[in-house]
């Protein structure tokens, strides 16, 4: 499994993107973004966004702005920016989203989150990382 603070889009198999991700993977992705935009603290510490600290830290002292406030991306998830790698770690996918502000529109701030396809259950998402790219 890839660690948190990773900051390049791997070399293996840079063809898989949102667009691949099967429906109820992209429905954990739409979950940790609408969370992320809604500052809906108990569902952000389910993924464990809040495990390493403030999981809008990047948000703040941003630029010109002082802040800014993630939005979700327009769209269907399978049209967002990013990009998802099947890890060699069966059951695992690693996932990249480009966010948006409501400051800039599309933003330089990536969401970085894992999911994990359990043999027997649902996709379950971990929240890995919000930063600037």
């Amino acid at each position: 499994m890839w660690r948190r603070r990773r900051s390049r889009r791997p070399e293996a198999d840079r063809s898989l993107g949102l667009g691949d991700l099967a429906p109820d993977e992209l429905a954990a992705v739409r979950a940790v973004v609408e969370a992320l935009a809604g500052r809906d603290e108990a569902v952000l510490r389910a993924v464990g966004a809040y495990d390493d600290g403030d999981p809008y830290l990047w948000t703040q002292d941003y630029g010109t702005w002082g802040r800014v406030d993630v939005v979700v991306p327009p769209g269907e998830p399978r049209t967002w920016n990013g990009w998802a790698v099947r890890t060699t770690e069966p059951g695992w996918t690693s996932v990249v989203v480009d966010m948006w502000t409501a400051q800039e529109g599309r933003s330089d701030l990536s969401l970085e989150l894992d999911l994990h396809r359990p043999a027997n259950g649902p996709v379950r998402a971990v929240f890995r990382l919000l930063h600037v790219q």
